[in-house]
């Protein structure tokens, strides 16, 4: 396999890489502390098997909720689009492409809405297969609750968790809901 190349906050991507790395793969992270178009832009043709985009950090800016939103787009899920682009020419014909949402709301006085943000993504995911026709690219946009681990195993073998490792993970979401739930209802009944 080619390099897998992430890009992101240094703080989500140094994790994914030492997971590639570790399972023998050329890793290569480049982090917003450099400009990023500028140094995906530099990387060989082809020399990509798999581009793995993280979130990046980002502090909006204004006064208003509409200005504070524009700041986010710009500054985050554009720059995403700006960033694929900068990527293409470096793709491998068989390459893959991991896009993956962040989670943290850019602040409480600002609306959020996961569902819209994932579906930017996936316009963004579209947009890479449509550019990339007609070879025929593998691209996946996972959502933040993917660890380094997983990211890793997808990016390097193309396979997501296993059946069982998402029944595991979806069994302990149903005991923390019913662990929530009991601790709810006995609040409302000592409280009664």
């Amino acid at each position: 396999m080619r390099t897998v190349l992430v890009t992101g906050s240094p703080e989500a991507v140094e994790p994914v890489v030492a997971a590639v790395r570790a399972a023998g793969v050329d890793g290569v992270g480049i982090t917003a502390d450099t400009d990023l178009v500028a140094t995906l832009r530099q990387l060989d043709p082809g020399s990509v098997g798999c581009y793995v985009q993280l979130p990046i950090g980002i502090s909006p800016s204004g006064d208003t909720a509409v200005s504070r939103v524009h700041s986010f787009l710009e500054q985050g899920l554009l720059t995403r689009f700006r960033l694929v682009d900068a990527v293409l020419p470096a793709l491998a014909d068989d390459a893959s492409v991991l896009l993956v949402g962040g989670h943290t709301q850019v602040e409480q006085q600002a609306p959020d809405d996961q569902g819209a943000r994932r579906a930017l993504l996936t316009v963004l995911a579209h947009a890479v297969r449509a550019d990339r026709a007609p070879v025929a690219t593998r691209v996946r946009v996972l959502d933040h609750s993917h660890t380094a681990a997983d990211i890793a195993d997808l990016a390097v073998t193309g396979r997501g968790p296993s059946q069982e490792q998402r029944s595991a993970r979806s069994a302990e979401s149903v005991r923390a809901y019913e662990d929530w739930r009991t601790e709810l209802f006995g609040m409302a009944r000592a409280e009664v």
